[in-house]
């Protein structure tokens, strides 16, 4: 399984292609849940639909906020941080901070 954001190199034809994984994607809904103690930013395009599969599934604790337009994960968290949407746990797998500094490099 491949990590988001990674980088890999493929071969089309006879050119030699450097892909990064799709860090472009759009969503409309951020927020965390809590799963077997394990709390994670949660990234959706439909609010009621994301909550209802994350409760069916056993999260706890599910805090999640629409966007005020669709945003790519890092920007999502930088929405949600600079306006305080939720706190980011610091077991989360995907802290703002880490995020932030590796859009900025």
């Amino acid at each position: 399984m491949m990590s988001n954001g990674a980088s890999h190199t493929f071969y089309t034809h006879r050119e030699k292609v450097n892909f990064k994984m799709a860090t472009s994607k759009l969503f409309t809904v951020i927020g965390v849940s809590t799963l077997a103690g394990k709390t994670k930013v949660r990234f959706a395009n439909d609010l009621a639909t994301r909550i209802k599969n994350l409760v069916k599934n056993g999260h706890t604790n599910v805090e999640l906020f629409e966007l005020p337009t669709a945003m790519t994960k890092e920007a999502g968290l930088a929405y949600a941080k600079a306006n305080s949407l939720f706190a980011i746990p610091a077991d989360t797998d995907t802290s703002a901070e880490d995020v932030i500094a590796a859009v900025a490099e």
